[in-house]
């Protein structure tokens, strides 16, 4: 996604990002390995390779997320997705 950016002309120290996500909704209870914080850590990683600031986190916790982007505004909308059981 960075070099579609930067394909398109913005330039790489006008981008500002928000990383959103990384829940543990599915964990190996035996190893405690989360792949949701695999993510998160892969996101910050690329991200500081790129010298792009992150303005904004919402990640973690035991529920998936559901992201509504509304560019002409410059808005994102977080919802935390609730697990109903029947």
């Amino acid at each position: 996604m960075i070099s579609t950016f930067i394909k398109q002309g913005i330039p790489a120290n006008s981008i500002q990002a928000a990383i959103v996500g990384g829940a543990s909704v599915i964990e190996n209870l035996t190893t405690g390995f989360s792949i949701g914080t695999k993510n998160i850590d892969a996101a910050r990683k690329v991200l500081k390779q790129h010298n792009i600031p992150v303005i904004k986190e919402i990640v973690g916790g035991t529920k998936g997320k559901r992201i509504i982007i509304d560019n002409k505004h410059r808005k994102i909308v977080v919802d935390d997705l609730e697990i109903l059981s029947f």
